[in-house]
């Protein structure tokens, strides 16, 4: 019976938890700009007007490109996203969409870069897709609500004015000329803002490090025999024995998950980033 009770106040504590992420946006930027980037090389081809990606009204901020050259853009540059997220939040992902569309006979063109701006540097993954760009306006998604983009965020870096994304394109195209069209970018931030579940019938769990690449130690008051790893859905991804104090999550997707150790009468859990 005690067993029971405990899941069962195992359950409602953790849908509560599930319940209380926030996802806000998609918000648009103040302000945009051509600039150097990782991926822009030498290029000096910018996308004008750049300002026009502020908002979504089929007015593009655009480049033409020479035929049979590889032609690769400088990156487009956008900031200042307005977010006000409240302090004590935990940052979960990071949903980036670009609407865009390529013209000309022929077009063969595709991303060059797409990176988030920490602080105004480019930093974790780099999410450019080798799919060509389609011919009428459509937004591509990039990241999602449990994707960090290879790194950790703080609510300080996403409420940063200089928190945004750089964006880039390359032509492949032979025969003619093209152009590439940018006619809007917005950021949705996912976060949590319920503290740790870290305590039940007086026991507790610390998870290090966190967050984590491949594997967790793991410390408790008293000894457990079982572990379950979750999703920020609440499913199981991965589960087993505890024989010892460390669990291999190298397979894991970047994220947000929760570790939940269990024995006969006790449950625990902890939230931790795989990254």
């Amino acid at each position: 019976m005690l067993k029971k009770i405990v899941l069962i106040s195992l359950l409602v504590i953790f849908n509560n938890f599930i319940n209380a992420q926030i996802s806000v946006g998609p918000n648009s930027p103040a302000t945009a700009i051509n600039g150097a980037c990782n991926r822009s090389f030498s290029s000096n081809l910018a996308y004008s007007p750049a300002n026009e990606v502020l908002t979504s009204d089929n007015v593009y901020a655009s480049a033409t490109h020479c035929a049979c050259c590889d032609q690769q853009t400088n990156c487009l540059i956008a900031t200042d996203f307005g977010f006000s997220i409240p302090t004590g939040a935990m940052i979960t992902g990071v949903t980036v969409e670009v609407e865009k569309r390529v013209s000309g006979s022929g077009a063969i063109f595709e991303d060059n870069e797409v990176q988030l701006l920490k602080g105004g540097v480019e930093v974790g993954s780099d999410y450019r897709s080798t799919v060509d760009w389609p011919s009428t306006d459509a937004y591509t998604t990039y990241g999602g609500c449990n994707n960090l983009w290879g790194t950790t965020w703080t609510v300080a870096d996403i409420n940063a004015n200089n928190f945004g994304v750089a964006f880039a394109g390359i032509d492949y195209t032979c025969g003619g000329t093209i152009q590439s069209h940018i006619d809007h970018i917005r950021i949705s931030i996912c976060y949590s803002i319920t503290t740790d579940v870290e305590t039940l019938s007086n026991t507790k769990i610390v998870i290090a490090p966190n967050p984590v690449v491949d594997y967790i130690n793991v410390q408790t008051d008293i000894e457990f025999n079982s572990y379950s790893i979750l999703d920020f859905t609440g499913r199981t991804v991965l589960e087993g024995f505890v024989n010892d104090k460390s669990i291999d999550v190298t397979n894991l997707p970047e994220g947000l998950y929760f570790l939940k150790l269990a024995d006969d009468v006790n449950a625990v859990m902890h939230k931790f980033i795989k990254k």
